[in-house]
């Protein structure tokens, strides 16, 4: 799969990067949600993981972007808040919402599942 990781996290970024390339997955990352929405309009993405309170953009205006503009990509949304506005983010269009800390068999069920659905959707 292609994913972007939006997050101004570092050590984030780097743990979430490494476990991607590890499964075999192609990654680009942004720090700000600017330079996120630069990515999300220039390339194709089949999965984005965006941090809920970033710089430049949050992760809710970059969910709302992609569901306008009909992108195709799995959004799923990460937060390090653990009083958390799932609600909303979904109402956004987010696809999943996890929050921090992530733990490694989270990320590893969404990858197996969105590539299970993508091997399934390219069958037919």
């Amino acid at each position: 799969m292609t994913i972007l990781i939006v997050d101004d996290e570092r050590e984030f970024i780097s743990f979430l990067n490494d476990r991607l390339l590890l499964k075999g997955h192609a990654v680009d990352i942004a720090y700000d949600g600017r330079r996120g929405l630069e990515l999300i309009k220039t390339n194709r993405y089949d999965l984005v993981f965006l941090d809920q309170n970033m710089p430049e953009l949050t992760g809710m205006e970059l969910v709302k972007y992609m569901k306008n503009n009909n992108l195709k990509a799995k959004t799923v949304v990460v937060t390090g808040y653990q009083e958390s506005n799932e609600y909303f983010m979904r109402l956004a269009g987010a696809d999943e919402y996890l929050t921090k800390p992530v733990q490694i068999k989270d990320i590893d069920k969404l990858i197996e599942k969105y590539s299970s659905l993508m091997r399934k959707s390219d069958k037919t």
